[in-house]
């Protein structure tokens, strides 16, 4: 794997019907310029949350996947305050299973998992993933996955990105990834850094998710109806 940047495609509305209309817009644009549909992909975070008697010990972590490593399992605990403490490593997809022996430590917490599914596209030495970022079965948004194959130093492939995605994805030219950003001139690009990217824009599609302001309940309005006066009921007749 080369360098990749990864980015959440702009929506007017985050709905799933908005998303897929996005989907399709940028697929007809990579198509016209002459890329060619190269299979699916599919890309899923889990977060891990620690228990009550270890926290003091045991941070949060995030287990990701990536289709284009089917064996391997990425593993992040990021410090949410800058990331000072970052911790992070890449083991075999049989991981998962020993962590799910950990339940005294940490727990997986299924509602915060993140899931991106599309398509793949290749362009000479370009390959392009477009897929529908999903929580808990809920459209969340659109991410665009850009990656140059045959370098792996940032610092060397950025103006070849920039390029290509003014060229052919313009709407997201207007600046680089964060965490490409963060990145020491001439540092080694591995794919734990996009699965960190990924990670990157999950935490942010939750955290904004998590802000969005809820409605409020509408008082109840007096009712306007009057009942009509009550008749008094004729005597009896003996």
């Amino acid at each position: 794997m080369g360098v990749a940047w990864v980015f959440e495609y702009p929506l007017g509305d985050a709905t799933s019907r908005i998303g897929a209309q996005a989907v399709k817009e940028i697929e007809r644009q990579l198509e016209a310029v002459g890329a060619e549909r190269d299979g699916h992909y599919f890309v899923d975070s889990m977060p891990y949350r620690p228990n009550v008697n270890v926290q003091s010990g045991i941070s949060l972590v995030y287990l990701l996947h990536h289709s284009e490593f089917p064996h391997s399992t990425f593993t992040i605990a990021p410090d949410l305050k800058e990331r000072p403490g970052l911790a992070r490593a890449v083991s075999d997809r049989g991981f998962d299973l020993i962590l799910g022996k950990l339940g005294s430590g940490l727990t997986p917490d299924p509602p915060g998992k993140f899931e991106c599914t599309g398509s793949k596209y290749v362009l000479k030495d370009f390959a392009v993933r477009v897929g529908s970022a999903s929580m808990a079965s809920s459209f969340k948004g659109v991410v665009v996955e850009i990656e140059y194959r045959p370098l792996s130093v940032t610092s060397m492939s950025t103006a070849l990105m920039r390029e290509f995605v003014r060229s052919v994805l313009p709407v997201l030219s207007a600046e680089t990834p964060t965490f490409i950003s963060r990145m020491q001139a001439h540092e080694q690009y591995y794919p734990i850094d996009t699965l960190h990217q990924y990670l990157d824009l999950f935490l942010e599609l939750r955290k904004r998710t998590t802000l969005q302001p809820q409605p409020q309940a509408q008082p109840v309005q007096p009712s306007s109806f009057q009942p009509p006066p009550q008749q008094n009921a004729p005597p009896v007749q003996q």
